[in-house]
């Protein structure tokens, strides 16, 4: 099992930095249909396919990065109340 750090994303692949340098890989399996936040720079990610045709792809995360989150636990939209 290869591990990397995610740097960043571009389109539908992301950068990601391992002991061998840098790769650019895509997401696989489950982790591809998932709603949240599947992947954010400063994952610790397992890679799948390295040294295999058709590139490396992301397999999971291992060891997500700190996700800011407001006092509270939620973003809030306000609006105008229109009072001075």
């Amino acid at each position: 099992m290869t591990t990397g750090v995610v740097l960043g994303r571009r389109g539908g692949t992301f950068r990601v930095y391992t002991e061998g340098g840098e790769v650019t890989a895509s997401l696989r399996g489950k982790l591809k249909f998932k709603d949240d936040d599947r992947v954010v720079a400063g994952d610790v990610v397992e890679l799948e396919g390295v040294g295999g045709g058709g590139g490396p792809g992301l397999g999971g995360v291992l060891s997500p990065a700190a996700r800011a989150s407001p006092p509270g636990g939620g973003w809030r939209a306000t609006r105008p109340t229109g009072r001075g």
